[in-house]
């Protein structure tokens, strides 16, 4: 899993290059250790808070999860990206991300439950709709909708 951890940190530098030499997001990495071992956490920060924070940590090297929103104030919602070919898995992971650079993402969460959507407009116009449901969910109003600027 090392390996793809390292081309998905190689993935976020090139694509948010741009806006990372013009000032407008940085890139954190930083290591977290669980039970399995330690794993990397790639962060794409926007400086305009109008902008889609993204976390990206990979799962498996069939899974890695997008943490899509401000963590800080635990709106986040969490998007899993799976496929049985890496190349694949890679070109989908891309096309969030450009999505989130753009502009083209929306968070609908409700307050009080564990429920979400995240929608990812890709390149091509397509929708991309993802829903969620974990055990602690985000803390906003109910179906409060969220929609990001670009970069």
């Amino acid at each position: 899993m090392a390996e793809l951890e390292a081309t998905l940190e190689a993935l976020v530098r090139d694509e948010a290059h741009d806006v990372v030499a013009a000032g407008r997001a940085n890139i954190e990495v930083r290591y977290e250790n669980s039970t399995g071992g330690s794993y990397r956490v790639i962060s794409l920060v926007p400086i305009r808070k109008s902008a889609c924070p993204v976390t990206i940590v990979a799962q498996s090297d069939r899974e890695v999860s997008f943490f899509v929103g401000p963590p800080r104030e635990r709106e986040a919602l969490t998007v899993d990206v799976w496929d049985r070919d890496q190349g694949e898995l890679l070109d989908g992971v891309r096309a969030y991300l450009r999505a989130v650079l753009a502009g083209r993402v929306e968070v609908e969460a409700r307050s009080g439950s564990s429920g979400g959507r995240v929608t990812f407009v890709l390149e091509d116009a397509q929708r991309h709709r993802h829903y969620y449901n974990a055990m602690a969910g985000p803390r906003l109003q109910p179906w409060a909708r969220h929609r990001f600027d670009p970069y």
